[in-house]
């Protein structure tokens, strides 16, 4: 867990956009509004597997060249473990790379 449980989902994505150069705040928000969280939401009032998804999107949300997911669809419901690896590929391209022992 990388984050204060008292921090919202939309002071996430702040954070991540004020801290990374190559974050891509629309992509983070449209991902979240897909996995119908919104930004308001605590991430302490988040169930597990929210939690996970908002971890998932701020990261996929940045424009890295490599990407290293620990479990990433552990604890997430079957319908988003669909939206996640849909997601996963789509950010796939010969310049980035995903790594993940469990995909």
């Amino acid at each position: 867990m990388f984050y204060a449980d008292w921090m919202r989902v939309g002071d996430m994505v702040k954070l991540f956009a004020d801290f990374y150069r190559d974050f891509r705040r629309e992509t983070a928000e449209e991902m979240m509004a897909r996995l119908s969280i919104s930004m308001r939401d605590r991430m302490k009032s988040l169930s597990k597997g929210n939690q996970e998804k908002v971890q998932l999107a701020l990261v996929m949300s940045r424009n890295a060249k490599l990407y290293l997911l620990d479990e990433p669809i552990g604890g997430v419901d079957p319908a988003a473990r669909d939206y996640i690896l849909k997601t996963i590929l789509t950010n796939y391209s010969p310049e980035r790379r995903c790594l993940s022992p469990h995909i």
